[in-house]
C-alpha cells in the first residue's frame, strides 16, 4: 500500500510576465503538497510537516514575487514558480525524514500545474492515470528504440 499525506494551504501574492510592471496581477495560489515518510512504518509527523510548510510559504504571502531574488529573470509563471517550491520544499521536508512526491501549484480552479520528479500519483480517474502511465511507457519505449538502447 502507497500511503502519503495531502496538505493543501493557500497565500496571496502578486506578479507579473517578464517583470512587466504594467501587468502586475495577484492571484489567491493555492498549493497542494503529496507527502510520505522516507521509512514507511513512520507516520507522518502532522505538525512538523506543517509548520515546515507553513514557514516557507508564509515567506511569500502579499509579496510582488518578481522583486524577490529566487525568482528574478525567470519570466514567473506558474510553471517556474511551482518548480522553485517544490525543490526547495523537497528538500526541507527531506531533512525530516519527509518525502515530497508531488507539489500541485493553481492561480484558479482551472490553471493547475503538478510537479514531481517520479510518475505522477494516480488520479481519481483511474482512466486518466492508465493513459498518463501508458503515455510515459510510449515515450520510453520511443526514447529506446531512438537511442538503440532496446
Amino acid at each position: 500500500m502507497f500511503n502519503y499525506c495531502i496538505y493543501r494551504t493557500y497565500f496571496n501574492a502578486k506578479h507579473s510576465f517578464n517583470g512587466d510592471i504594467t501587468k502586475i496581477h495577484g492571484y489567491s495560489f493555492t498549493v497542494v503538497t503529496y507527502i510520505g515518510m522516507k521509512d514507511s512504518k513512520e507516520d507522518i509527523p502532522f505538525f512538523k510537516l506543517e509548520a515546515i510548510i507553513s514557514s516557507f510559504i508564509d515567506q511569500y504571502r502579499g509579496r510582488y514575487l518578481n522583486e524577490l531574488p529566487e525568482f528574478e529573470g525567470c519570466g514567473n509563471t506558474l510553471e517556474t514558480i511551482g518548480d522553485y517550491f517544490y525543490e526547495k520544499l523537497r528538500k526541507q521536508l527531506m531533512k525530516s525524514g519527509m518525502e515530497l512526491y508531488q507539489l500541485d501549484i493553481s492561480e484558479n480552479p482551472l490553471c493547475v500545474y503538478q510537479v514531481s520528479d517520479r510518475m505522477l500519483l494516480p488520479t481519481m480517474n483511474m482512466d486518466t492515470s492508465n493513459r498518463n502511465y501508458q503515455k510515459i511507457f510510449d515515450d520510453i519505449l520511443k526514447l529506446e528504440s531512438m537511442t538503440g538502447l532496446s
